[in-house]
């Protein structure tokens, strides 16, 4: 029986536009960062997720459909990202809209959280999101 979920995997073409990204941009602490190797990993919670670069990653093209996101028509790889404070989420959309393609120009509000699906730097789709305690009033972002 399979305890838990180990390390993932994911390869780049340039290591320095995902620490840019992931780092810079959504605000992630790195456990390494090692440009010797090419890699970048971050712990969340007991999984890894390792960024490698290599000379033949792949850009992923068109958009991923998750759970909430029907409208990506790819079957690739995608996840969400929480954000826990809306004065952080606020932070993170405003760098996003200004660095990375976004599929919609501000939040959605989906249910009773907001979503910003935007694409990293290897074109993986990202859900963005942050759960307000109460359900906003206003159903559109500002």
């Amino acid at each position: 029986m399979v305890s838990q979920l180990g390390d993932i995997f994911i390869h780049c073409i340039d290591i320095r536009k995902m620490k840019e990204f992931y780092v810079d941009i959504l605000g992630w602490d790195y456990d390494t960062y090692n440009l010797d190797y090419k890699h970048l990993s971050f712990k969340i919670g007991t999984v890894y997720l390792v960024i490698m670069e290599s000379k033949n990653a792949e850009k992923m093209e068109g958009w991923a459909q998750g759970p909430v996101f029907q409208e990506g028509k790819s079957k690739a790889i995608s996840f969400s990202v929480k954000v826990n404070t809306e004065d952080d989420y606020r932070k993170i959309v405003k760098k996003l809209q200004n660095t990375t393609e976004a599929y919609w120009e501000n939040p959605k509000l989906v249910s009773n959280y907001w979503s910003f699906i935007v694409k990293d730097p290897m074109g993986l789709t990202l859900d963005v999101f942050y759960q307000p305690s109460e359900h906003p009033e206003n159903p559109n972002w500002s």
